[in-house]
């Protein structure tokens, strides 16, 4: 595994070339839309071959496929040096799977929205243990369905992932209001009802209420008495909070700061306080999926494809591990910032480090190389398989 920085001038076969691999596993791994249009400083993850077979005399291309069970068309795709019209030459290293390790026991937790595409649910339900869906809110006591879950909760649970039932709140009103008895039991009955296997809440706005507590006190033993789990969605490190929830997702959203400090003086500070505070085995470290201009926000494919536009280099700060480009807007210079790559790997290390459970995502727009980088980074850190 690799982290390439696109250079001036380098195209993707130059980068498929020097790896050896397809360009076509490069498009893959990293979502790239436009191939041909790669900005200079690009970051891109390179996945090496997970099995490989050195060729012996005598061997054929239809021999190999047959001998790995593999197809001899992708056989030849997986292998540019391949020629589909002679055999290979013995010592010929050929690789046979391109597959990431399995997770293993760190729990990958991705959330699920409204209009998430097939193709990112699909790469999701083979990364996650849990699929958060984003379905429902309540608005001045009321519980409102964003969204029908029928067709994902059976996709979810047809793969054997546990559905939970994410409930967003926008304001404090409904921890304070007279009608929490019948807001909890409203979450327990949809919950159970649809076959959820537990409730997650987004409450950041109701969090420094006197009353939160206490509702997700009472949500709790009414969620434990149906056999539920409770998971909270926090940026802070209130010790109290976090020994409410069964689970807890920890965000820290640092590319939206004016000054964004250094790694060490940033998340590992942060994630260090946190795991001594409260208890990191129960609580994901949450992957932010955005690129940030000022207060506008956008992804990482769209952050590339505007450097691109803009003719202008991606810079890579190795104290913070962002990513940057600055381009001309209303005629005035605006800067973009995100996570590099290896941010995402020390993040990711930090799991098995501070004992964390594992990460959450954005399935719609969590970048396809962050979920392979945390499935090759946590098989290789020793984690047992599921």
């Amino acid at each position: 595994m690799h982290i390439h920085t696109v250079s001036a001038g380098e195209s993707l076969h130059d980068i498929a070339k020097k790896y050896g691999i397809p360009a076509t596993k490069i498009i893959e791994n990293n979502t790239l839309d436009c191939p041909d249009r790669l900005s200079v400083g690009q970051k891109l993850l390179i996945l090496t071959p997970t099995r490989t077979y050195r060729v012996r005399g005598g061997d054929t291309i239809d021999s190999i496929a047959e001998r790995f069970s593999v197809g001899r068309g992708a056989l030849i795709r997986a292998n540019p040096a391949l020629s589909a019209k002679r055999a290979p030459r013995p010592e010929q290293v050929v690789a046979i799977k391109y597959d990431t390790p399995p997770h293993g026991s760190a729990l990958f937790n991705g959330y699920y929205y409204k209009g998430c595409p097939e193709e990112r649910l699909k790469l999701a339900l083979a990364h996650s243990s849990f699929v958060t869906i984003s379905s429902h809110r309540l608005k001045w006591g009321v519980l409102e369905e964003v969204f029908d879950t029928k067709e994902v909760l059976l996709r979810v649970r047809d793969a054997g992932r546990a559905p939970l039932l994410r409930i967003y709140s926008p304001d404090a009103y409904e921890v304070m209001s007279g009608c929490r008895e019948r807001i909890i039991e409203g979450i327990v009955q949809r919950a159970k009802g649809d076959g959820y296997r537990g409730v997650t809440l987004a409450m950041s706005m109701a969090e420094q209420s006197p009353d939160f507590g206490e509702m997700v006190l009472e949500l709790r033993r009414a969620l434990m008495a149906e056999d539920l789990l409770t998971v909270i969605e926090t940026d802070g490190t209130n010790p109290r909070l976090c020994d409410l929830g069964d689970l807890i997702v920890q965000r820290y959203e640092k590319c939206h700061l004016n000054e964004i400090p250094s790694f060490e003086e940033g998340e590992r500070r942060h994630y260090h306080t946190y795991a001594t505070e409260c208890d990191s085995t129960k609580t994901f470290i949450d992957l932010s999926p955005f690129a940030y201009s000022g207060s506008d926000a956008m992804t990482h494919a769209e952050a590339n494809a505007l450097a691109y536009r803009q003719g202008q280099e991606i810079v890579y700060d190795g104290e913070r591990m962002i990513c940057s480009f600055e381009y001309g807007r209303r005629g005035r210079r605006q800067c973009v910032k995100y996570e590099a790559l290896e941010n995402i790997k020390a993040k990711l290390a930090l799991v098995s480090e501070l004992g964390f459970a594992g990460i959450s995502f954005d399935i719609m727009r969590v970048p396809t190389e962050h979920l392979l980088l945390a499935s090759a980074t946590f098989a290789r850190a020793g984690y047992a398989e599921i």
